[in-house]
């Protein structure tokens, strides 16, 4: 079966999201019941994204045993999950709980745990960044993309997500530096793109929740602005894979 674009991009935002909730172990699917584990030893983990490509707003989170690469714990009743009170269902793969809203929407997560513990948790802001509508990149060269924005602050990070026309396939450059306004990317990101594709920007601010059991905590922010389209132009190599 043929995907859509759109199918195609929900699942490369799937794709690029699994480093960040689901943690360097690789566990990804399934979960254990929150509720046979000590509660001080839950690890929480909260994301609040906003794609401007679909103008929909995604509240995540994601438990784990002691710390960021722990095992996957699912949240059944009592506990329970909910961001501006609605309710974040949990999803076996990839392992998060997750709610959907309608716009840019900023708030607050909620975890009740099965001892009636309440941890609340707002998310104030979103970080603001934004891409032309268009851009003409030479395949197979070296290329400085300056965003339209405030530089990199601390505890920000800026990914850019460069592909060709199947958004499946593509290269991911990230600046993490404080101050920056820009960054390189490497010839070898773009040789294998030619014709038509898209680049997208995903900005993240990483803090600490508020509120959480003794194990700790992360908690996310990123916007992702509408992806520009891309004419790869021939480069050194004439833009060939």
């Amino acid at each position: 079966m043929t995907s859509t674009p759109l199918t195609r991009s929900s699942l490369l935002v799937l794709l690029l999201s699994l480093p960040l909730l689901t943690g360097a172990s690789g566990q990804g699917c399934g979960g254990q019941d929150s509720s046979v584990v000590r509660q001080d030893r839950i690890f929480t983990q909260y994301w609040l994204f906003y794609d401007a490509n679909t103008d929909v707003t995604y509240a995540r989170a994601t438990f784990r045993l002691g710390n960021a690469f722990g095992t996957l714990l699912e949240l059944n009743d009592p506990a329970k999950v909910t961001f501006n009170d609605k309710a974040l269902v949990y999803a076996p793969t990839p392992g998060w709980h997750e709610a959907q809203f309608s716009g840019k929407v900023t708030g607050t997560f909620a975890y009740t745990n099965v001892e009636g513990q309440r941890f609340s948790v707002p998310v104030s802001a979103i970080p603001e960044v934004s891409v032309p509508a268009t851009l003409s990149i030479p395949a197979g060269q070296a290329y400085t993309f300056a965003w339209q924005g405030a530089a990199i602050a601390k505890d920000e990070r800026l990914e850019v997500i460069v592909t060709g026309e199947n958004k499946l396939d593509f290269s991911v450059v990230e600046q993490r530096g404080v101050g920056a306004k820009d960054l390189v990317i490497p010839a070898d990101k773009t040789r294998r793109f030619n014709a038509m594709g898209w680049l997208g920007v995903r900005r993240t601010q990483e803090s600490a929740p508020m509120q959480a059991p003794d194990a700790g905590g992360m908690v996310w922010s990123t916007m992702q602005p509408k992806d520009a389209r891309v004419q790869w132009g021939a480069g050194a190599d004439g833009g060939t894979p």
